[in-house]
């Protein structure tokens, strides 16, 4: 059986955990106040997951909702993927549905959509960012390339200083 970083329960105990509507709403406060989305964080960076697991520890120190102890990053993360995919979905339906009227939208989801809206911003600037780099890099190589051609290499220098003497 596999065990969390606390070792109090099995992962599949924690992925069978009951969400109910309340604990979804305290998550989403959580990761608001936590905001593990923001622009000085990468995905994957040891600096994300520290903004996560103190949204966790939050979520522990709650009495009502109680959540269990072995709470952890993964688990978390599920939870606020499959509600940050069912958002999405909602919001894309409701897009596409045009002529009725659409319902308003309630607390927990005015703060997924707060979520969604910096993760998505967050993504699109580390990938200008890496799209940027990618661009630098590709005209540094050209420029080398195009400066070693116009010299014609090493000894094109050699030949050229032979045939003035």
């Amino acid at each position: 059986m596999l065990a969390n970083y606390s070792g109090t329960i099995s992962l599949r105990a924690a992925l069978n955990m009951c969400w109910t509507e309340e604990d979804d709403k305290v998550l989403v406060r959580e990761i608001i106040a936590n905001n593990p989305c923001d622009d000085t964080t990468k995905k994957g960076t040891p600096a994300r997951g520290a903004k996560w697991n103190a949204a966790i520890n939050q979520l522990l120190k709650i009495r009502e909702p109680s959540f269990k102890v072995g709470l952890d990053q993964y688990v978390v993360k599920i939870r606020y993927n499959l509600l940050a995919l069912k958002y999405r979905q909602k919001i894309k339906e409701e897009k596409r549905a045009s002529g009725i009227s659409i319902p308003e939208l309630t607390e927990m989801e005015k703060g997924l959509g707060v979520i969604v809206e910096w993760e998505d911003a967050t993504d699109l600037e580390q990938k200008q960012t890496v799209a940027q780099k990618k661009k630098t890099k590709e005209e540094e190589t050209n420029a080398d390339k195009v400066k070693k051609k116009s010299h014609g290499g090493p000894r094109g220098k050699q030949k050229a200083r032979r045939g003035r003497g």
